[in-house]
C-alpha cells in the first residue's frame, strides 16, 4: 500500500488507535454476549423457543402497538449495553463476577417489581368503579329476568344493564391497558415478559 506522506510514526499511532478501538469494541461483543442470556434465564426461566421470539418479533413489526413493543426492546438493549461497556472494561476476574453479580440481581428486582406492579394494578382496577358499575348493572339484569317482571320492564332493565356493563368494561380495558403500558416502559425486563405473552387484560 502506497503512503501519502513519510511521517511512519503517524501511521504507527493510527494504527494502534485503530487497533485499540477495534480490540475495545471485541471486548464489548464478548461482554454483550455474557450478559444477553441473563435476562432470559431470570424471567424465562431459560431459553425462549426461537419461534416463540420470531413470532413477538413480528408481532412487532405488523400490530399497531408495535411502537410499544420496540419501545421495550430498546430499553432492554440499552441496559444490556450500559453493563457490557461496563464489563469490558474490569480490570480482574473478581470485578468480572461482581458487574456480572449486580446485572443479575438488578434484572431479578427488575422483574419482581414488574409483577408487583403489574397485580397492583390489576387488583385497584377490580375494585375501580367501573367495573363495580359493571357488576351491579349485570345483576340486576339477571333479577329482572329471574323474578320474572313484566316483559317490557325486563328488556328495559336488561337494555339498559347491559349497556352501562359494557360501557364500564370498555372503559375500565381501555384504562387498564394505558396504565398497564406505563408500567412496562418503567422495566427493561419487560421485554421478556411479553416475548413470553404476559397478561392480556
Amino acid at each position: 500500500m502506497m503512503r501519502v506522506t513519510d511521517k511512519g510514526r503517524a501511521y504507527a499511532t493510527l494504527t494502534g488507535l485503530l487497533l485499540d478501538e477495534y480490540n475495545k469494541e471485541r471486548e464489548v461483543d464478548k461482554a454483550r454476549e455474557e450478559l444477553v442470556p441473563v435476562p432470559m434465564r431470570i424471567v424465562a426461566g431459560g431459553d425462549i423457543p426461537m419461534k416463540d421470539l420470531l413470532d413477538f418479533r413480528k408481532r412487532e413489526l405488523a400490530d399497531s402497538d408495535g411502537h410499544s413493543i420496540r419501545d421495550l426492546r430498546h430499553r432492554l438493549g440499552d441496559k444490556i449495553e450500559t453493563q457490557a461497556k461496563q464489563l469490558s472494561e474490569a480490570r480482574s476476574s473478581l470485578e468480572h463476577a461482581e458487574i456480572i453479580r449486580e446485572f443479575e440481581q438488578s434484572i431479578q428486582d427488575d422483574y419482581r417489581d414488574l409483577r408487583d406492579a403489574l397485580k397492583s394494578h390489576l387488583v385497584q382496577a377490580l375494585g375501580s368503579k367501573e367495573v363495580l358499575m359493571s357488576i351491579v348493572a349485570g345483576v340486576g339484569t339477571i333479577a329482572a329476568t329471574a323474578l320474572h317482571m313484566p316483559l317490557a320492564a325486563a328488556e328495559a332493565v336488561s337494555l339498559t344493564g347491559s349497556v352501562v356493563a359494557l360501557g364500564g368494561l370498555f372503559s375500565t380495558r381501555s384504562k387498564l391497558a394505558e396504565k398497564r403500558r406505563g408500567i412496562l416502559k418503567d422495566h427493561p425486563s419487560a421485554y421478556i415478559y411479553e416475548a413470553l405473552g404476559g397478561l392480556r387484560w
